[in-house]
């Protein structure tokens, strides 16, 4: 049957009254907002730009000022970043901040440097990113300024070519932010600018900034690109005020990884803004140690920063517990200075000024917080027993979050969680506290991994996914003091990648003399000529320092290196690394004393260790570095008598490293210099508690 145009019509009519009848109608709700959209006329752009404005959650409701965060492709990822911002401030974890997102207009033409936009994209005399730098620097910030209170500390968050734009801006305007998160910049289409922003810095070394860098599963140019870039950063926070971190998040594609990249990389550009155990922190260093804390991180942002109130909270509530009154007295009162419109500050000095017997004082500050707050109700428990000895009507006023005394959560007992983790928890109040010790007990559930049984031990294998290193088969195998992995000329059928062991390449003469020629410890793998093709090398390989490694096939080896990006980007720097290591002993052995020689060694053995001692006979010493050992024996004898180390039936303690290396010569921190340049990231999934690729020398 064919159905003409009216009787098509007719049908969908039908439809639609039938679908009207049996499916409800969406719930008219109201809206939720997340931010506004404004427009600015741009002389320097020669168009009008649009631009969206998040505040904090509270900004009516007081008069601070708030770092800025500025989003590019502000149609994309505006939405998600103002939220991430909202949860992470109110975790404690950044301060709280203003979000602008920026939408696009001509995208490829403002945000690609030295790029080439289709032809007739860009009108003449209009547009580029020189142009739109100097847009957010010299149009919109001032706006935003005028508009709202800020703080002068910016962050410019970009991805793909947005991050390119983001580098581009650290060059062209270096004083218009301090903060940079860079998703996945496109850094495989973009060499040059690569290059140019490694020039820049490297003249301009005044320049500071606090820079992440993040990597999802891209490869080929991508990867390549970004590690290089990442590398060069790297060197230039050695002899700047540069701080940089770079992380690869395998299991992100290039869509997904905005979130991630700017949820982890606000915490680390705001690093120390949460302490994790402010208790601790007062316990080694006193009243002084918060403030000279935060005083810290104020020079570091350019603006002033006093102690969270929950960090002052969380000391007050633990010294209170342990009836240590005159301090807890001392701590609020600097909440009250600091945060003079707190009602929780107000509350906990009545608390206190109650527990010193003081009640006309009690009575004071309780006023004072219900005039803060009026209009709460309180709950009727324990801790509202203040209000009735200091004679005020706690009915108008509620207790603030974690206000009363220090409680075992129910969910959590002493038997189910370790004890010294217990005593830090046990600080925290309520609800807050509840959620920590929930989260330790989950913590002491699980089978404890000592250093030497982790895999992410090893730099090397700490960046790979565990889906990467569940390919490698690893199995863990002992590794004995002076035990031989593999002779001079054998081939190599076993790769080794130690965790707290140390491995020795020994060049063996004919005369059966020896020298070392690298060491290899948890920033690397024995094993280089499986991959790199000889199959098997004139060197020795002894354990130097005893304990584990993980040992894996060769052949596996071979072929990840052969078919997988990753895995041979991960062992090519790795052999840099290794390749300027025996170059710079080769020199060492040649042009420097006995004494320099034996302070690098002890220097490059200590670097792969976690303790200050090494056990080792003077006679292998001198094995290792191919000197007689009576030369050692000098030496050692040397250092002792200075205090640096002290030596004593086969074993070296280490007591002043600094000493030690103002006696070394150039060469180790040359070695040390390019392995640090060339140390990958560590994966993301694996344990926080490890050190992130990231450096800061200021």
């Amino acid at each position: 049957m064919r159905v003409g145009i009216h009787g098509r019509c007719g049908i969908l009519g039908l439809l639609s009254a039938w679908s009207l009848v049996g499916i409800a109608a969406a719930p008219a709700g109201e809206p939720i907002a997340i931010g506004q959209q404004f427009e600015l006329v741009s002389p320097s752009m020669g168009e009008t730009r649009r631009y969206q404005v998040h505040r904090p959650p509270n900004y009516d409701a007081g008069t601070d000022r708030y770092p800025v965060l500025i989003v590019l492709d502000g149609e994309d990822d505006f939405a998600h970043a103002s939220t991430t911002v909202d949860a992470l401030a109110a975790a404690d974890f950044i301060p709280p901040m203003i979000v602008i997102g920026i939408p696009n207009t001509v995208r490829s033409r403002d945000l690609i440097p030295h790029g080439k936009p289709p032809p007739g994209v860009v009108p003449s005399g209009h547009g580029g990113p020189e142009k739109f730098i100097e847009f957010i620097a010299t149009e919109l910030m001032p706006r935003i300024d005028q508009d709202y209170r800020t703080q002068p500390y910016r962050v410019l968050a970009g991805h793909s070519d947005g991050g390119l734009l983001a580098l581009y801006a650290l060059i062209r305007r270096p004083d218009a932010f301090k903060g940079y998160v860079l998703a996945s910049p496109a850094l495989g289409d973009s060499k040059d600018l690569a290059q140019e922003v490694d020039a820049y810095l490297r003249e301009h070394k005044e320049v500071a900034a606090d820079i992440y860098m993040t990597l999802a599963n891209e490869g080929g140019g991508m990867l390549s690109g970004s590690w290089q870039m990442a590398s060069w950063l790297q060197e230039r926070t050695f002899r700047s005020s540069l701080r940089f971190t770079y992380r690869r998040y395998p299991e992100e594609t290039h869509g997904s990884i905005p979130v991630r990249s700017i949820y982890d990389g606000l915490q680390v550009i705001f690093a120390g803004w949460r302490i994790a155990d402010p208790f601790q922190l007062y316990e080694e260093s006193g009243p002084s140690g918060l403030e000279k804390h935060y005083a810290a991180i104020s020079a570091r942002l350019g603006y002033p920063v006093a102690p969270p109130q929950e960090t002052l909270f969380s000391v007050f509530n633990a010294l209170e517990g342990a009836g240590r009154f005159a301090e807890a007295e001392l701590i609020i009162s600097k909440a009250m200075q600091w945060y003079p419109n707190s009602a929780n500050a107000y509350y906990y000095g009545g608390r206190v000024a109650l527990d010193m017997k003081n009640k006309p004082l009690a009575t004071q500050r309780l006023k004072k917080s219900m005039a803060l707050e009026p209009g709460w109700s309180a709950p009727a428990d324990a801790a509202g027993t203040s209000w009735h000895r200091s004679g005020c009507n706690r009915k108008s006023v509620v207790r603030p979050l974690g206000c009363g005394r220090v409680r075992r959560a129910p969910t959590a007992t002493a038997e189910s969680m370790d004890t010294g983790l217990f005593g830090i928890a046990r600080t925290w109040q309520g609800d807050i506290y509840r959620v920590r010790a929930v989260s330790i007990r989950f913590s002491a559930s699980r089978p404890a991994l000592t250093a030497s049984h982790d895999p992410q031990r090893n730099q090397l294998l700490a960046a790979l996914s565990p889906n990467e290193l569940e390919r490698l088969n690893l199995q863990l195998v002992p590794m004995e003091l002076g035990q031989v992995l593999h002779e001079s000329g054998d081939v190599q059928r076993q790769v080794y990648f130690p965790t707290d062991s140390i491995i020795s390449l020994l060049y063996v003469l004919e005369d059966g003399g020896s020298a070392e020629i690298s060491v290899v410890g948890n920033e690397g793998v024995v094993g280089v000529v499986v991959f790199m093709g000889g199959g098997s090398t004139p060197s020795r390989a002894v354990v130097q320092s005893a304990g584990h490694a993980y040992q894996m096939l060769g052949q596996t080896l071979r072929d990840l290196f052969h078919s997988d990006a990753t895995m041979q980007l991960l062992m090519l720097r790795y052999t840099q690394c290794l390749l300027t290591q025996m170059a710079q002993t080769a020199v060492c052995n040649r042009h420097h004393t006995v004494d320099q020689q034996l302070c690098r060694w002890l220097l490059l053995s200590l670097d792969r260790l976690t303790s200050n001692k090494l056990v080792m006979t003077q006679e292998l010493i001198a094995n290792m570095l191919g000197v007689r050992r009576e030369g050692v024996t000098e030496a050692a004898g040397k250092l002792h008598a200075l205090g640096i180390i002290r030596y004593a039936r086969g074993r070296i303690t280490i007591l002043d490293r600094m000493k030690l290396e103002q006696r070394c010569c150039e060469c180790y921190a040359v070695v040390k210099k390019e392995s640090e340049r060339l140390r990958p990231p560590p994966y993301l999934g694996h344990n926080e508690s490890l050190p992130i690729f990231a450096a800061s020398h200021r």
